[in-house]
């Protein structure tokens, strides 16, 4: 079982720097089931509004 926090679902529905090399990981474990915390549903929608904000 592979656990996914908010930060890293991010790097999978949006390109970022890690994004490759997080898929490309996750690829080689494709057996595992993926789960996540119901925090995702909120903190991901507004991923894009905080990273905009960025200086």
């Amino acid at each position: 079982m592979i656990y996914l926090d908010s930060a890293a679902v991010v790097k999978l529905v949006r390109q970022e720097e890690c994004s490759p090399d997080l898929v490309a990981w996750l690829n080689t474990h494709d057996d595992a089931p993926l789960v996540s915390s119901a925090l995702v549903e909120v903190e991901v929608p507004g991923a894009p509004r905080r990273s905009a904000r960025k200086p």
